[in-house]
């Protein structure tokens, strides 16, 4: 849902074309991956189940991981399509959001590479772009910043601090 209060930008065509592109690389893996993972998994058990005389537990063995195979193509297929449905939202839509709000806490992600996030009031936490990761380290939090974000991926694609004439304005809204 969209508040039609805030205001907002268009996106640049390079902003567009990298959305675009970030919507589909998630589906490559997923394809590879399926691909393998069902080879692996799907095309081993199936042949222990179709010889006649294998054990309960071999039996048993195989079932369970063609039904984990079924629940990782279930899960991956449902992260997959709401990675692609946002992204292709915000590059279809071409508009950023603009809002000035208050950061609540920064925090730095090291699961697959470094990942800088930042809780911001109202907006909620937002995925800081490339550009923005310089000044990751001088953005203090309970200050208020001008943030330009899209609103389905929440990217925050620029972070200015606020002139404390504009933070007043604000702080009383």
């Amino acid at each position: 849902m969209i508040n039609k209060n805030i205001v907002t930008l268009p996106m640049t065509p390079q902003q567009r074309v990298w959305l675009r592109r970030k919507a589909f690389a998630p589906l490559i893996v997923f394809i590879i991956g399926a691909i393998g993972f069902s080879f692996l998994f799907g095309f081993v058990p199936v042949h222990i189940l179709a010889k006649p005389n294998v054990s309960f537990e071999t039996q048993m063995f195989a079932r369970t991981l063609i039904f984990l195979l079924l629940v990782y193509t279930v899960l991956s297929f449902v992260t997959c399509w709401r990675h692609i449905r946002n992204h292709l939202a915000d590059a279809q839509q071409g508009i950023l959001h603009v809002e000035a709000v208050r950061l609540k806490s920064k925090r730095r992600r090291f699961r697959s590479g470094v990942r800088y996030d930042g809780e911001f009031e109202k907006v909620g936490s937002l995925r800081l772009i490339r550009d923005i990761r310089e000044t990751y380290d001088q953005l203090a939090e309970k200050d208020w910043y001008r943030v330009i974000y899209s609103p389905y991926t929440k990217y925050a694609w620029v972070i200015q601090h606020c002139p404390t004439w504009l933070e007043s304005i604000y702080r009383r809204m």
